[in-house]
């Protein structure tokens, strides 16, 4: 019988000595894409159907693309699901899941990629939805739309601020969600400030990385020194600090090409072809980013960051290359395949380890 997941994390650390106890919380959830055992199988539900209308984003599904998409590729696409190697992933309970958030806030900070995941957990979990909304940052009513910036190497850059979202569960669970492209502490304390006073029951799910490609046309490493500088400032200075529970949401692998998925040339300005019409398998994956939050939680943040733990999602989304936006029609038309953002059928898999992360099997 398989160990439940958060189990296995736990014995990992004791087998494995001192080391492995100190790297606990970011352990590799390594495993397979397999079809599920119901041939009709087409993922926990259907996105422009049954989701809130302010839950909703590019159906993978139902892809409103001039590009056409397989019906067969859709399906095959769908019925697949993540199968770890040596545990047990359960598909989350939205009942269940309702009531170890009752009364409690679960606070979402990120980009683009962060949004897709509440987008999930708000279809996961609609049966217990009270009330909800959500709009683009300069039109909902959030009171923080100054200008805010960030250093790229010599270069000051603008701070692109996305999205707001939010919805109450029956059980008084609320759930919020903070788009911006890259990291600002000014900002980051601006939002949080919201919600003070912040409390032990609070989870605050974090990630920025999509912003700072590494390997980015013209830009040399500016974008990756500059995320390097933001992750220690803010996992030193806040996460370390926070009253609350913190979960940092490892990366999630890009498909443009190359062994790193990284060749993203072509998407910023490369003139001529050949164009991007599909998203391409990647050997290696940007491994780099979880391997910096390795460092920091095993060395400068090691005390401070004791209960940061690591939602690891990497490995099964570098598993995965066809079931992006890109993959389902999304910028075809232009040869510019949205090889970054996902389909739902991944991101719900992220909510599926967020469950079994909040409500460890007995």
């Amino acid at each position: 019988m398989h160990t439940p997941w958060i189990g296995l994390l736990s014995a990992r650390a004791v087998s494995r000595g001192n080391a492995a106890s100190e790297r606990r919380r970011v352990q590799q959830l390594t495993g397979k894409w397999v079809d599920h055992p119901d041939p009709e199988y087409m993922g926990e539900y259907q996105m422009t159907a049954d989701c809130p209308a302010w839950a909703q984003d590019y159906d993978c599904r139902k892809p409103n693309s001039p590009a056409p998409v397989n019906p067969d590729f859709i399906k095959t696409q769908y019925r697949q699901i993540f199968e770890p190697d040596t545990c047990q992933l359960r598909v989350t309970d939205p009942a269940d899941l309702a009531a170890q958030l009752a009364g409690r806030r679960l606070i979402m900070l990120g980009d683009s990629i962060m949004r897709l995941h509440f987008y999930s957990l708000a279809c996961l979990l609609r049966s217990h939805v009270v009330t909800g909304h959500s709009s683009v940052w300069d039109r909902s009513d959030i009171k923080w739309k100054g200008n805010y910036t960030a250093k790229l190497d010599s270069d000051t850059i603008q701070v692109v601020k996305q999205y707001v979202g939010e919805f109450q569960l029956s059980t008084g669970a609320q759930v919020y969600v903070r788009d911006f492209g890259v990291y600002n502490q000014t900002l980051f304390d601006d939002v949080l400030s919201d919600f003070a006073p912040l409390r032990s029951t609070d989870v605050l799910l974090v990630n920025w990385g999509a912003w700072y490609p590494r390997f980015s046309w013209g830009s040399g490493e500016a974008n990756w020194r500059m995320w390097q500088t933001h992750m220690r400032q803010l996992f030193a200075e806040r996460l370390a600090v926070l009253p609350v529970q913190v979960i940092w949401k490892a990366h999630a692998a890009i498909h443009f090409g190359g062994a790193t998925g990284a060749e993203t040339g072509f998407e910023n300005g490369l003139p001529g072809g050949p164009w991007r019409y599909t998203c391409y398998s990647a050997v290696k994956g940007e491994y780099w980013y979880d391997d910096f939050v390795r460092g920091l939680l095993s060395g400068p943040c090691k005390s401070g960051c004791s209960r940061v733990k690591m939602l690891p999602i990497f490995d099964m989304t570098l598993l995965n290359p066809n079931s992006h936006h890109g993959s389902m029609g999304r910028g075809v038309e232009d040869g510019q395949a949205d090889c970054r953002h996902w389909c739902n059928n991944v991101v719900d898999h992220w909510s599926h380890l967020l469950y079994n992360m909040l409500s460890p099997a007995a």
